[in-house]
């Protein structure tokens, strides 16, 4: 999946944005989900003595909440973004906000000087009112959201790569550099998305105590290898079966 955000100050144009990237997608025939991340203090979608809401304060965990036209899945905390992924399946992710996480970035602007506050080395693009007054900024185009956005989904299309792991918070230390550096490189041309140590998506997971270990295309493919082998001696495995193995001291 390949996942990007839009970012900016409030009423800078970022929701404008992502609506017509989404449409964009769409009319291209790919798939595409979003993420709007909310500040808003205390911010809930329940209603107070709900019978849903009741349900999550009596399992503190989650709880589906289905009506004839929607489903919602509530969870009772903040969930990580790499949380959050997991249960996405779709060709393309974008999404508003998120401002420190490695991702790619487009940075909708009113002004010079909200570009300046939230400019960094991960941003590929500049939308919103400013896309009226300039045409780029150190490099990086500036493409209107709203009338030119064939030509900011085309970038978009062109610049973002599949989402990095994350693992071990995006310092799993296996290419040398954390997530943020790698994205960085990747989107200057340094570096291909290939150089990630942790480039294939793992068919295998270890956690220690509930921390996941991160393992890198080597060590996963020998595991793999090991624990297949081992399987194929007992009766009832077939090769297509995922193998669960759980060990308590």
């Amino acid at each position: 999946m390949k996942v990007f955000s839009v970012i900016g100050l409030h009423r800078s144009g970022k929701t404008t944005a992502v609506e017509n990237l989404i449409k964009y997608f769409k009319n291209n025939g790919l798939s595409v989900s979003s993420i709007k991340d909310i500040h808003q203090e205390n911010f809930t979608m329940e209603k107070e003595g709900s019978n849903s809401q009741r349900h999550l304060r009596a399992s503190n965990t989650c709880v589906f909440a289905r009506g004839s036209e929607e489903t919602y899945l509530i969870w009772n905390r903040q969930l990580r973004l790499k949380e959050m992924l997991s249960h996405i399946n779709t060709e393309w992710l974008v999404i508003e906000g998120m401002n420190k996480e490695a991702l790619p970035k487009i940075i909708a602007a009113k002004n010079i000087n909200e570009v300046e506050d939230l400019f960094d080395d991960k941003v590929f693009a500049i939308t919103g009112e400013y896309s009226e007054q300039a045409n780029d900024y150190k490099g990086i185009p500036i493409i209107n959201a709203i009338n030119d956005t064939d030509r900011l989904g085309d970038l978009v299309i062109n610049k973002v790569f599949e989402v990095l792991p994350f693992a071990n918070e995006g310092f799993c230390g296996h290419c040398g550099f954390n997530c943020s550096e790698m994205t960085n490189m990747i989107l200057k041309g340094e570096k291909s998305r290939d150089a990630c140590g942790m480039k294939k998506s793992q068919k295998i997971s270890v956690n220690f105590n509930g921390a996941e270990i991160a393992l890198n295309e080597w060590v996963e493919k020998l595991s793999i290898d090991v624990i297949q082998a081992l399987c194929k001696n007992l009766k009832g495995y077939k090769a297509s079966d995922e193998i669960v193995i759980r060990i308590k001291n």
